[in-house]
């Protein structure tokens, strides 16, 4: 399950000049920092939900995606080895509107960030991109589940919780064991909720995104 993420509104504007984070996948700390001025690049994050006030958010954001990928590599046209016909390489990059930047297939930071590994290098900048708008997609579904408060501290074997499931305003009510593997599965999924009506909202808002991806 992903840490909280504390995504910005739409009405939420930095000011100008002020210090905005962003993931990055060709940095070892997964972020860049950089001013807000309200340029194209910033309000296509912006609009895209991947600026943050807060160094942590983006960081949460990047490696959200490394694993995201990593459980659906069969969505993923990603390289799994860089051959010698592959001279330029692309990666895909929130903060161009282009969605990828371009790398030698030299570069060191390739193999430093171990960016093959993760699922982070393709043969074409469209693949790129594709695989930009798939992460964005899922970090939208992301941002809609965490707002309705799911559990993010495993609760106590015998606490009574609640259950999201996809058959439309349905949910499940459960007393927590933490030697129940159903119940951590629940709890990895994000589909665990201390109160009623979250989950009951979280359920209807899954169904309605179960087909974004």
């Amino acid at each position: 399950m992903s840490k909280k993420i504390k995504f910005l509104n739409g009405n939420e504007i930095p000011r100008v000049e002020t210090d905005i984070f962003y993931p990055s996948f060709v940095q070892k700390d997964y972020h860049f920092c950089v001013k807000w001025y309200a340029n194209r690049e910033d309000v296509f994050m912006l609009l895209n939900h991947i600026v943050f006030l807060k160094r942590k958010y983006a960081i949460r954001v990047a490696k959200f995606c490394i694993k995201f990928i990593k459980q659906n590599r069969e969505k993923f046209n990603a390289l799994t080895e860089i051959s010698e016909k592959n001279t330029k390489v692309y990666i895909p990059a929130f903060e161009y509107t282009g969605m990828y930047t371009q790398l030698d297939a030299s570069s060191p930071i390739i193999a430093d960030n171990q960016l093959v590994e993760k699922g982070l290098v393709y043969a074409t900048a469209e693949e790129a991109r594709n695989s930009c708008n798939k992460l964005l997609q899922a970090l939208k579904k992301e941002m809609r589940r965490q707002k309705f408060n799911f559990l993010t501290e495993k609760p106590e074997t015998g606490t009574t919780v609640f259950v999201t499931t996809l058959q439309r305003s349905t949910i499940e009510e459960i007393t927590f064991d933490r030697n129940n593997l159903d119940h951590i599965f629940y709890y990895d999924l994000g589909m665990l909720y201390r109160n009623r009506n979250d989950a009951l909202q979280a359920a209807e808002q899954m169904l309605n995104d179960y087909s974004l991806i």
